[in-house]
């Protein structure tokens, strides 16, 4: 929390995006492509790759509870699973 509050000016609108993705060539740069061209700010993100088969995790966090949902939309109209949670609790 105390990081947080040190890279952010507002940690408490931070919102994490999860996003199942295949491994697959330009997955990473179709997400991020997406996104900017919507105007969504990437605040920061992390990638959990599990296997080749398998793909990983890419978590994305962004500022507003808003364009966590505009992002989210945005990432399911193109076939993705999407869970939105808030970055702190409480």
């Amino acid at each position: 929390r105390r990081m947080l509050e040190r890279a952010y000016p507002d940690p408490g609108q931070l919102h994490r995006l999860r996003v199942h993705v295949p491994d697959r060539p330009g997955v990473l740069a179709g997400i991020t492509q997406a996104l900017g061209a919507a105007r969504i700010n990437i605040e920061d993100f992390e990638l959990q790759h599990i296997s080749p088969e398998r793909g990983g995790v890419l978590s994305v966090l962004v500022a507003g509870q808003g364009e966590a949902e505009r992002a989210a939309a945005l990432l399911e109209s193109q076939g993705y699973g999407v869970v939105v949670s808030a970055v702190l609790e409480g």
